[in-house]
């Protein structure tokens, strides 16, 4: 059950629910995207070869592999807003993922103390076991504090979203395509390169189209245009407009156009394929959160220290691509690999009691949160009254 709360979006009731296995591949193809964004290229050797033609073509596809994390970022939580955005939310099963959220962190937290401690031998002080033991509090990882606090607020963002109606709905998502999907992230930043405020906006726009654009998500034309149109606005901006202006106008951030319309493109292929069901693709995508929880860790760290040191050896060019292509698909192995171990441990201890643990401490903290709001309308009544 606590495989990974960013795949229970696909119906009401998560438990029951056969799951699309043309979604689900897209889950594990964003989370690779995120891999080979995250992992180290080694651009200075592998654009080193005697030929100028050659260096060209592998500095192009050292670019191409390694800059499409936010491809990957606006595609993992896009699949997540399309079935949110179509069910029936509340507070209570939201914070149910949450806390599902909350202790997949803290295994993958206390494996990296167990790391430090038993491999590096540094171990913690201070301050340092702060986001150590609270790591969703402290950020530790911003998709998944960002994820969990939007979780919190999704409910209420989806029913004002609903009660504004076709009209207003598009002139907020206009307005806030046009002021973020075509700018750089020094403009208006807003941390809206990774935070709450960054899936707010994904989720105003992927709400729109669901609802209001049936038309579009229907035609694999459309989303064939998509993705050219975010390619090619992408690679545009990158290699052109970073030569004239005088900023980093960058357009693949997770907020920008580009990885937006390449990744709903997807969807509107995926959607458009006939449906499949593959228990195998199904149970991988489970994992897909926790390669992302390894891969921005010690682990992914240490893991791309040992393999320079040993691995590659004088490799260059080429072939020092490939090797590293490689060493990201064992990466990406290893990690589903040891997520389905930690699944099978979660079934056979945490999962027989988180179901009851969370019901004790939503009841106690729904009881104080009544107390406190009925302390406050009390005390309000009283200073009007005088």
């Amino acid at each position: 059950m606590v495989a990974s709360v960013v795949q229970t979006e696909n119906s009401t009731n998560p438990k029951r629910r056969v799951r699309n296995s043309n979604f689900e591949a897209l889950r594990l193809f964003a989370m690779f995207l995120i891999v080979l964004f995250h992992f180290h290229w080694d651009k200075a050797n592998i654009v080193s070869t005697s030929s100028p033609f050659k260096n060209t073509i592998l500095a192009g596809l050292v670019t191409l592999f390694s800059n499409w994390g936010n491809v990957g970022d606006a595609l993992f939580f896009m699949l997540s807003s399309w079935f949110l955005c179509e069910e029936k939310q509340s507070i209570k099963k939201n914070l149910y993922r949450a806390w599902i959220l909350e202790l997949q962190i803290l295994f993958y937290s206390g494996c990296s103390i167990a790391f430090y401690y038993l491999v590096l031998h540094i171990p913690y002080h201070g301050t340092e076991w702060i986001p150590a033991l609270f790591p969703f509090a402290t950020g530790s990882w911003w998709y998944v504090t960002s994820y969990g606090l939007f979780l919190l607020i999704s409910p209420f963002l989806t029913i004002g979203l609903k009660r504004m109606g076709p009209r207003l709905h598009a002139i907020l998502a206009c307005g806030l395509l046009i002021l973020y999907g075509f700018t750089s992230a020094a403009v208006f930043s807003l941390d809206m390169t990774g935070s709450v405020f960054i899936f707010t906006y994904v989720y105003i726009l992927m709400s729109y189209i669901r609802w209001y654009i049936p038309t579009l998500l229907e035609s694999r034309k459309a989303g064939t245009v998509l993705i050219i149109f975010g390619l090619v606005l992408g690679y545009t901006s990158q290699w052109t407009l970073a030569k004239i202006v005088p900023i980093n106008w960058w357009l693949f951030h997770m907020r920008n156009a580009t990885s937006l319309a390449i990744s709903l493109g997807l969807i509107v292929l995926a959607i458009n394929r006939p449906a499949t069901h593959s228990r195998i693709i199904n149970k991988l995508a489970s994992t897909t959160l926790s390669i992302f929880l390894l891969q921005v860790s010690v682990f992914g760290t240490c893991y791309s220290h040992f393999t320079y040191s040993n691995a590659l050896g004088d490799a260059r060019g080429v072939r020092l691509f490939l090797l590293d292509f490689l060493l990201a698909i064992i990466f990406f192995v290893a990690c589903v690999s040891f997520d389905l171990l930690r699944q099978l441990f979660f079934a056979l201890t945490v999962d027989k009691a988180e179901g009851k643990l969370f019901e004790w401490i939503y009841r106690n903290l729904r009881s104080l949160f009544y107390a406190i709001t009925h302390a406050t309308v009390t005390l309000n009544k009283a200073v009007q009254s005088h």
